[in-house]
């Protein structure tokens, strides 16, 4: 299982191995982010390609619209707003 981070916009910014994280990430220095509460499967997390025109960098991923799992993120909004 995965647990992911995510900013204030609900972009994941980061994803690792489930340890029960909670609160901010990263837990010491500068807040970037919050743990989210629900954890993914790897082999659920959505099928993805590389967008046209996006930054290399960019996040791909959101917290869903009910909060409780991981969603792809529009293209478009992608390009716009590469982090969310």
């Amino acid at each position: 299982m995965l647990r992911c981070a995510k900013n204030s916009n609900g972009v994941i910014i980061a994803m690792g191995n489930d340890e029960n994280q909670s609160g901010n990430y990263p837990s010491e220095g500068d807040m970037m982010g919050t743990w989210c509460s629900w954890t993914v499967a790897e082999g659920d997390l959505p099928a993805f390609a590389a967008v046209n025109g996006a930054d290399e960098r960019a996040m791909r991923f959101e917290e869903n619209g009910t909060a409780d799992g991981i969603a792809l993120r529009v293209d478009q909004d992608v390009i716009d707003l590469p982090n969310g």
